[in-house]
C-alpha cells in the first residue's frame, strides 16, 4: 500500500490525492475507509500529525512519514517505498521464524510415524531371517 502511494506521490500528485486515489482502488473496507478519511483531512488541510492519529496501527509508517516530510521536508516517496522495504524485511523475518518454528514442531509427529514403519519393515524382518535359520534348527532336532 506504502508503494502505491509512494507511485502516485512520485506522478505529481501531493499526498491528500495520492491517498485518495489509493483508497479509491481499494476494496470497500476498513483500509479504504481510513484512506478515504486521511485523504479528506489532508485535503481540508489539517496538518498531518493531527489527521494520521486515528489511523489503524498497519498505517503507523504512513502516519509517521507523512509527519516527517511535512516538519521535515523529506521526499515523502522516498521515505515510504524505505518504509515499504522495510516491512517486507520484517514479514520475512517473521516467515522464517514460522518456519523454523515449524521445522521442529513436525520432528515428533513424524519420528513418531517413520519410527515405527522403520521397525516394522526393516528391523522384524531382518531378525526374522536370521533367527529362522536357528528356529529351523532347533525344532528339526527336537523331533526325534
Amino acid at each position: 500500500m506504502l508503494e502505491l502511494i509512494a507511485g502516485a506521490l512520485e506522478s505529481g500528485l501531493p499526498l491528500s490525492r495520492s491517498v485518495s486515489a489509493v483508497a479509491g482502488a481499494l476494496t470497500a473496507g476498513p483500509d479504504a475507509h481510513a484512506l478515504e478519511r486521511l485523504a479528506t483531512s489532508l485535503e481540508a488541510g489539517v496538518p498531518a500529525a493531527v489527521a494520521t492519529r486515528e489511523l489503524p496501527a498497519e498505517f503507523t509508517a504512513l502516519g509517521e512519514s507523512a509527519v516527517l516530510a511535512e516538519t521535515a521536508g523529506a521526499d515523502l516517496a522516498h521515505v515510504l517505498r524505505s518504509a515499504a522495504r522495510d516491512a517486507r524485511r520484517g514479514r520475512a523475518r517473521h516467515a522464517e521464524v514460522r518456519a523454523a518454528q515449524l521445522a521442529v514442531r513436525l520432528v515428533l509427529p513424524t519420528g513418531l510415524a517413520l519410527l515405527p514403519a522403520f521397525v516394522v519393515l526393516g528391523i522384524i524382518p531382518t531378525v526374522m531371517s536370521l533367527l529362522g535359520g536357528t528356529f529351523s534348527l532347533t525344532t528339526a532336532g527336537a523331533v526325534p
